[in-house]
C-alpha cells in the first residue's frame, strides 16, 4: 500500500505528521507472481418435503486455500472467505384451510483473516492498522404466519438475526444488525 499525506496533525508540523492521526490517503499496489496459487471447495445442500407441510434443509460450503507462499511481489494471498459456512432450516407453509405457519433459519460462518493491500494482518505490530478478524458469525431469523380468512389477508411477524449482536461479513465493511417486521398481505384472490 502507498500512503500518501493529505494534512499535518497540528498546525505548524511537517505534513507527513498527518499520517499518525489518519490524515492520508491509501493506494494500492495490484501485483502478479509467478507462483503457483490454488483454491478449492465444495459445497452441499438438502431439501426435503415433509408432511403436512413442513420441511427441512440444510447446506453446507467449504472454501481453501492451498499452499499459499508469500513472495516478494505477492505477500498476502487476499483470499477472502471463511473455511465453512453453514445454514440450517425448518419451516411449516400455510396450506389450504390453515392458519399458522413458521419459518426459522440458523446461520453460521467461521472467522477468518481478511487481506488486502489497505491492511496489515492482525499479527502485525504496525499501530495504525487495526484487527482485520472477521468474526465468527451465528444469527437466527425466524417469522410466524397467521391467516385471517375473513380478511382475505395473511399477518407475518418476524424478525432478522433475532437477540444478535451486530455483524459485520468483510473488514471495512457496514455492520448489520436485527430487523423486526410485521406486515399484512391482502390477496382478492385468496385461497381459504
Amino acid at each position: 500500500m502507498i500512503v500518501v499525506p493529505t494534512a499535518p496533525a497540528a498546525a505548524g508540523l511537517p505534513l507527513q505528521s498527518g499520517i499518525g492521526v489518519g490524515n492520508f490517503k491509501g493506494y494500492s499496489r495490484p501485483s502478479n507472481t509467478s507462483e503457483k496459487i490454488t483454491a478449492d471447495g465444495w459445497a452441499l445442500g438438502l431439501n426435503y418435503s415433509l408432511p403436512k407441510g413442513y420441511s427441512v434443509g440444510a447446506n453446507w460450503a467449504v472454501n481453501r486455500l492451498n499452499d499459499f507462499v508469500a513472495t516478494p511481489e505477492q505477500q498476502y494471498a487476499g483470499f477472502n472467505a471463511p473455511k465453512n459456512r453453514y445454514n440450517v432450516n425448518f419451516a411449516k407453509k400455510l396450506g389450504s384451510g390453515e392458519k399458522f405457519g413458521f419459518n426459522l433459519a440458523a446461520r453460521y460462518q467461521d472467522a477468518f483473516t481478511w487481506e488486502s493491500s489497505f491492511v496489515v494482518p492482525t499479527t502485525s505490530t504496525v499501530p495504525l492498522f487495526g484487527n482485520t478478524t472477521v468474526p465468527a458469525i451465528f444469527n437466527i431469523d425466524a417469522q410466524v404466519s397467521y391467516k385471517l380468512p375473513a380478511m382475505k389477508s395473511v399477518v407475518k411477524l418476524g424478525g432478522t438475526n433475532i437477540g444478535g449482536k451486530p455483524y459485520m461479513q468483510a473488514f471495512g465493511s457496514a455492520y448489520v444488525g436485527s430487523m423486526y417486521y410485521v406486515s399484512i398481505a391482502y390477496d382478492e384472490l385468496f385461497n381459504r
